[in-house]
């Protein structure tokens, strides 16, 4: 699989969420590499925002440079943008950012459309139609790969602008999908779940909830159960809640239960309206929430247009009860029948269940989308890069080795002797591994157990690590860097902090029966040959090993850089020295300089990393490997760091917006009145322009 590039992911919506949109992307998204997903998306307050890891998005300043700091902070390798007419200021945001990351990382640009806004647009607003028109067929020309979210639109598409398109739309994972159905008492469930805009599904999602209505009321044991958007919710929900039998509530549900949510229906609905503005719009989308709707085992109701794609295929694969004509007495007799036929609804739901297991295999679908989007994307800096001390560029050599070994696809064992906080590990820890961590700094140890506790196959240890067992050793800790604690005092700073015991790695190979070691990672402050010295080569040999070096640690104990690395030859790995500038200070950022092949020789007063192989990474692993540990430079930074240095955190909420909230609640129509005027005060004020009052 190929390496994750750095993504600048430009959509309104955020990763993660109850928008259909958010859900697909979570999908396709959520696993991507460490550090190199950086979006931008509606922050709310009609304020764009940047969004990383999983961390509260913090909003882009209002500064006309604010596009190209982003960029020469983060240097995409590709951007993805769904481009959509909801926010004319949001596009010519995205506009910016795209403009710059071509001329100054040379990112590859991929297009992702998911309905037919445009042909929406351009029969409501033809002047934000030619400027949108212009730019997305401007766009097209250029970009390296474009998404649609059908085959029926990626062949209008096509057509309307000139430029491939491929399918990528959402799909499941038989796993997830394992809930057994069980028989239970009560009213038949008729759910839904999805937006109630009125130009998509309001009108029909309605009459269903009437029709359901007024079958309870006429005695049959039925219930409707809508889950929805908060501000649809707020705008809606009461209209639906007045009727008898239906409930509207907000969908505020994990993965997990909203996939229990729907596996526990008896009926799901899918529903479209009837006007020409939705058919206008959606002829040629799929709905993201299909595959998962056909999955859940339900029987599933589609009421709509059969000139709408997603009606379309569900009539001619048949794994649904279709009504394609606006008819609530054709609409009500149909969910009669499916009520009152519990055989009719098991079957239906089994057929949808297979077919959405065979038809919509997320991993194939997205491994395709990804292989694409690194294909597109601009290479990383080459390997031989050597980095300027100025540059205050960082390696990350544990991250090396992650993506040499492939350790997101196989998990194995890891010993981290010197574990410090847990830096190191969690991605091995998040991946599955088994690891065995030793750090005797109390303090360093507690932050460990912290950062790693939600990770049962982590051990740690308070132990030292070197060539003999021992007990009571000086431990010596420095307040100038948690990082230099250890057992040889070689530093001005350090003070006697404690007394600890040593073991070895042939001890815990022994006493933990483990078979083979596949990455060994040594940072121990100048003993990394005592702990070579305590590993039987012969019986243990770990795929990778990481062991720090620093010549001015250890000369006065007779070891070198060139003796670790010999060593490690002479047990027959190939060694690579990932070599830093000298130290300026302990406790601050140290800079990286180059990755070399031994043989080789260091600047005067280097230190480092050796890593070392036990078999030689293929040049393109060798390459992604490189890729995915560089930070800074060419590299750029991490996506969260470049998040919180340029995005600025949301500001307290004020009196103001607090009854501004309040009025949005209770009076939506009001709000609407209220904006042009609330619009031309801030212009006045020069305050930034707000969604909403």
């Amino acid at each position: 699989m190929p390496l994750d590039p750095r993504l600048l992911l430009i959509d309104i919506t955020p990763l993660g969420g109850a928008a259909a949109t958010s859900t697909l992307k979570a999908a396709f998204f959520g696993d991507w590499r460490d550090g190199a997903l950086l979006q931008v998306l509606d922050g709310g307050e009609g304020r764009p925002a940047l969004s990383a890891g999983g961390a509260p998005a913090r909003f882009i300043p209002d500064d006309p440079g604010a596009a190209g700091k982003i960029v020469e902070a983060f240097r995409p390798q590709i951007i993805l943008y769904r481009p959509v007419a909801d926010d004319i200021a949001f596009h010519r945001l995205a506009m910016a950012l795209i403009t710059e990351a071509r001329k100054k990382t040379g990112a590859g640009l991929a297009l992702w459309l998911m309905d037919d806004w445009p042909a929406r647009l351009q029969a409501s607003d033809e002047k934000t139609f030619a400027e949108l028109d212009r730019d997305l067929r401007a766009l097209l020309s250029s970009s390296s790969a474009n998404f649609a979210i059908s085959e029926r639109m990626a062949r209008e598409f096509s057509a309307r602008y000139g430029a491939p398109f491929e399918v990528a739309h959402n799909g499941v994972r038989a796993r997830d999908w394992s809930f057994s159905r069980a028989e239970r008492a009560g009213p038949v469930r008729l759910r839904y779940a999805g937006s109630l805009a009125p130009d998509t599904a309001l009108d029909s999602v309605l009459e269903t909830a009437k029709a359901v209505s007024s079958l309870a009321a006429g005695g049959l044991p039925i219930v409707f159960e809508g889950r929805t958007q908060p501000h649809w919710l707020s705008k809606y929900g009461a209209t639906f809640n007045r009727l008898k039998a239906v409930s509207m509530r907000a969908s505020a549900m994990s993965t997990e239960d909203y996939r229990l949510w729907l596996s526990d229906a008896d009926i799901l609905l899918v529903a479209y309206n009837f006007d020409e503005a939705t058919r206008r719009y959606l002829k040629s989308s799929f709905a993201n929430k299909l595959p998962e709707t056909l999955a859940s085992g339900a029987a599933v109701l589609a009421y709509g247009p059969d000139d709408i794609e997603t009606m379309a295929y569900v009539r001619a694969s048949g794994v649904a009860e279709t009504v394609c004509e606006r008819s609530p007495q054709a609409l009500e007799a149909a969910i009669k029948a499916l009520a009152g036929d519990k055989a009719r609804r098991r079957a239906l739901g089994e057929k949808a269940r297979a077919h959405a297991i065979a038809a919509f295999d997320l991993d194939a679908g997205r491994a395709r989308l990804r292989a694409r989007l690194a294909a597109a994307s601009s290479p990383d800096a080459p390997a031989d890069y050597e980095a300027k001390r100025e540059e205050r560029v960082q390696f990350e050599e544990c991250a090396f080795v992650f993506e040499a070994l492939g350790a997101k696809e196989n998990a194995g064992v890891m010993i981290d002797v010197g574990a410090h906080v847990g830096g190191s590990l969690l991605p091995f820890a998040r991946a599955g591994w088994k690891v065995f961590a030793f750090e005797p700094d109390k303090n360093n140890r507690a932050q460990l157990l912290a950062a790693s506790a939600p990770f049962p196959d982590v051990r740690v240890s308070t132990k030292a690590v070197g060539a003999l067992e021992a007990q009571g050793l000086a431990f010596y800790r420095s307040e100038v860097s948690t990082g230099i604690s250890g057992l040889t005092p070689f530093h001005e700073s350090h003070r006697l902090a404690d007394r600890v015991d040593m073991t070895t790695l042939n001890r815990l190979i022994t006493d933990e029966k483990i078979a083979t070691v596949d990455f060994l990672k040594i940072d121990v402050e100048g003993h990394e040959m005592d702990v070579f010295d305590g590993l039987d080569f012969a019986k243990t040999k770990p795929r990778a090993i990481v062991a720090e070096f620093e010549d001015a640690k250890t000369k006065e104990r007779g070891v070198s850089m060139h003796d670790l690395a010999r060593r490690l030859e002479g047990e027959g790995y190939v060694v690579y020295v990932s070599e830093w500038h000298s130290v300026e200070a302990y406790g601050r950022k140290h800079s990286w300089r180059r990755l070399m092949a031994y043989p080789c020789e260091t600047g005067e007063g280097a230190w480092g990393n050796l890593v070392a192989f036990i078999e030689r990474p293929d040049a393109a692993r060798f390459a992604d490997a490189f890729g995915a540990a560089l930070i800074g430079g060419p590299a750029g930074l991490g996506a969260r760091a470049v998040a919180e240095t340029i995005g600025e955190p949301p500001r307290p909420r004020s009196l103001y917006r607090r009854m501004a909230d309040a009025i949005a609640r209770r009076s939506p129509r009001l709000v609407r009145m209220l904006q042009p005027a609330v619009r031309f005060v801030r212009r006045l004020t020069g305050r930034p322009s707000g969604g909403g009052i």
